[in-house]
């Protein structure tokens, strides 16, 4: 996982991390009245359609793609399907598969600091009415058809 992006994939150095959506939307936005974005912006938040899809786009942006190292590997078999049978060997002996690490420390920081840079981002051009094309699309479209909706 040393190459967990920083920022998503697509964007530049110089550019601000963590928002590939900021980079689409600007050239739509920047005509428009700031008082224009921002109603655009909260008549769309007001549909729970658009908010559960948001979520599921926001969660895929943030963290799903900065985890895909780690999913994209091999995932060990179990004939008892509780793991109870896996074993990890290292050079100081067998570790249960039940009781080892997946993902570092120094791992779960980068992921971490990753995510919470990409949701500032996010939301600071949210709230600032310049993602108000992204939730028209999100109304029109679910960009993760297969993903489950949020409990509500």
């Amino acid at each position: 996982m040393d190459n967990l992006p920083t920022r998503p994939p697509g964007t530049k150095p110089g550019k601000r991390p963590g928002n590939q959506f900021g980079r689409q939307l600007h050239g739509h936005t920047n005509s428009i009245p700031v008082e224009e974005r921002l109603r655009r912006t909260q008549e769309l938040l007001a549909d729970d359609l658009v908010l559960q899809r948001l979520a599921k786009q926001m969660v895929e942006s943030a963290f799903r793609n900065r985890l895909e190292d780690i999913h994209a590997g091999i995932f060990p078999s179990s004939k008892t399907g509780d793991g109870t049978d896996i074993v990890v060997t290292s050079p100081y002996g067998e570790i249960p598969w039940n009781r080892l690490a997946r993902i570092s420390d120094e791992e779960m920081k980068r992921l971490n600091k990753g995510a919470v840079t990409w949701m500032y981002n996010f939301l600071t051009d949210l709230l600032s009415g310049n993602c108000w094309p992204l939730l028209e699309a999100l109304r029109q479209r679910d960009p993760l058809p297969r993903w489950d909706a949020p409990n509500t």
